[in-house]
């Protein structure tokens, strides 16, 4: 399954206090583009862009960020014993294009290209340089919107994967959502293509592709809060091992909007039947949860929850289940102070039995962070953090732990 959970993340969740550390699908851009839809339409960039004015050029705004950070990672190669530690400097630049056009400049045209550039003081052949782009195009018609996308990444940082080394690899995911309004009900059509490969020998077996066809129908329960229930059909196809060849169906109910005065939240919950033509299939509980809660003026608390199948690359298992939840806690101190508290834990479940060791296996994630920041103008910012990560898993060789402090700084624009 394809998951929509990384969409939630960008809308929704902050991670400053650490880098994206869980082991999830490898498509941060990935999701269905209902949960980036809103009243405005469907945008991209919300995450990268956070409180970034931009500069208005006529219709045209521009807005760009660049980030530098120092890491010392005590275990750069996420190994139980033999801990290798190395200083780590990553720089990210961000660009975001808004183009509005069309009568009033009711439609929208998005360019987007950001990218982290990871250099290794020690261990050099570990350096890294992933780049991420996006293309949105979003239009208001007279009886509803039309969207499409498509999202290109091309990355070898391990973060986000199962992978204990890097492993370069593309995505590609296209996608386009038709939608019809009728007073209080809208119903949406949706399809995307994704395309995942790898340039590395070893992995090339385990390029697919991944088909996805979606009905959603929103009802207004509320002026700000969306009733939704949604039928999705995907199918699976690996380029050189058809063999693990699959497809899914899913059902799912759930609400959108603000569901309290201070609570937005997207939630939906279902059925997964999903089936592989040489392996175990996976039929049970999905959801994805996001909630973002002002409990203060001072202090907002996000939560995330997600559970379901994931693409697996790990010897005979075609996915694990991944059961996944992550908050966050921000608060504004004195003056230009604030703090940020990060906690999650992530557990994956392999069906298969390792054909070497006999036993199945069962990764229990453990990330706690903290990060304290100082906005010294309203274009620069500086922070220091750090972030403890620990993997309890019943392979022995999978489990580990590493201790990251970061000093950064970032420019907006």
């Amino acid at each position: 399954m394809r998951t929509i959970k990384c969409v939630v993340v960008c809308l929704f969740f902050g991670f400053s206090a650490a880098p994206a550390v869980f082991a999830q699908s490898y498509n941060s851009y990935n999701g269905n583009n209902s949960y980036n839809f809103n009243e405005e339409g469907f945008r991209i960039g919300d995450y990268e862009f956070n409180n970034v004015i931009g500069k208005q050029l006529g219709p045209v705004t521009v807005k760009a960020t660049a980030e530098s950070e120092m890491e010392y990672d005590s275990n750069i190669f996420w190994t139980p014993t033999d801990k290798k530690a190395d200083t780590i400097n990553v720089t990210s630049p961000a660009v975001l294009v808004d183009m509005p056009f069309g009568l009033d400049q009711r439609h929208l045209a998005q360019l987007m290209y950001n990218a982290d550039i990871g250099t290794f003081a020690k261990y050099s052949s570990q350096d890294y340089i992933n780049q991420y782009a996006a293309f949105n195009s979003d239009f208001k018609l007279p009886f509803g919107y039309l969207d499409v996308q498509d999202k290109f990444e091309h990355t070898s940082d391990r973060a986000d994967t199962e992978f204990d080394s890097e492993v370069v690899r593309n995505n590609n995911d296209a996608s386009a959502a038709l939608g019809v309004k009728f007073n209080k009900l809208a119903l949406e059509t949706g399809y995307s293509d994704y395309v995942h490969t790898y340039e590395n020998n070893l992995y090339t077996q385990y390029g697919y592709t991944e088909d996805m066809v979606s009905e959603i129908a929103y009802y207004q329960l509320f002026p700000k809060t969306k009733a939704l229930v949604e039928y999705d059909h995907g199918w699976i196809n690996y380029y050189k091992d058809a063999a693990r060849d699959g497809s899914y169906d899913q059902e799912r109910i759930g609400l959108k909007g603000d569901i309290t005065g201070k609570t937005q939240a997207i939630i939906k919950l279902g059925y997964q039947d999903r089936s592989y033509d040489n392996n175990t299939g996976f039929e049970g509980f999905v959801a994805e949860v996001g909630t973002i809660t002002q409990l203060t003026e001072r202090t907002k608390l996000s939560l995330t929850y997600d559970q379901g199948a994931q693409e697996s690359t790990y010897l005979n298992n075609n996915y694990y289940d991944m059961h996944y939840f992550y908050m966050t806690l921000e608060q504004k101190l004195i003056s230009r102070w604030s703090l940020e508290f990060n906690s999650g834990i992530e557990r994956n479940i392999y069906p298969e039995v390792d054909p070497t060791l006999f036993q199945k296996r069962m990764d229990s994630i453990l990330v706690d962070g903290l990060a304290l920041k100082y906005n010294v103008k309203e274009w620069l910012s500086v922070k220091i953090g750090y972030t403890f990560r620990e993997d309890l898993s019943t392979i022995r060789s999978q489990s580990y732990n590493d201790n990251l402090w970061t000093v950064g700084f970032k420019l907006q624009y």
